[in-house]
């Protein structure tokens, strides 16, 4: 191994980075051919790259798995959430109190409509008397 072959190895580590210079990479390839420590180390850090990329992709996958899991855990809350409100809403609506009060909200506005009603007329009657009395 010669004086070069740390500078070489970080050169190398960095070939699998991608953080060379445009032309650094021709110099390390001949390096290699001439240098087994350093062929030696270059297959080494293939095999690290791949079982590092190996084992990165399986994670991807698996944290895609799981978001996706989480999703539907978070949209089945939801949906419960929801179907709990309406249920909630609909027993209260069922509920006969609920009906028999329904009933005596419309019976009393419609009461006092036809009171103001009545009022109204009785006041246009009025009106309409005065008016005649001025008239004639």
């Amino acid at each position: 191994m010669s004086e070069n072959c740390d500078s070489f190895r970080e050169k190398i580590a960095g070939f699998f980075g991608t953080d060379l210079e445009k032309g650094q990479e021709k110099q390390i390839q001949e390096h290699i051919k001439g240098c087994p420590d350093c062929a030696a180390f270059e297959t080494a850090m293939k095999n690290e790259d791949e079982q590092l990329s190996s084992f990165f992709s399986g994670l991807q996958a698996g944290f895609a798995r799981q978001e996706d899991e989480v999703v539907s855990a978070i949209l089945c809350i939801e949906t419960s959430r929801k179907d709990h409100v309406i249920a909630k809403i609909n027993s209260f609506v069922d509920h006969p109190a609920f009906k028999l009060t329904a009933a005596a909200a419309v019976i009393i506005f419609v009461a006092f409509y036809s009171v103001q009603t009545l009022n109204w007329l009785y006041d246009l009657k009025h009106f309409m008397d005065v008016c005649s009395v001025t008239i004639k």
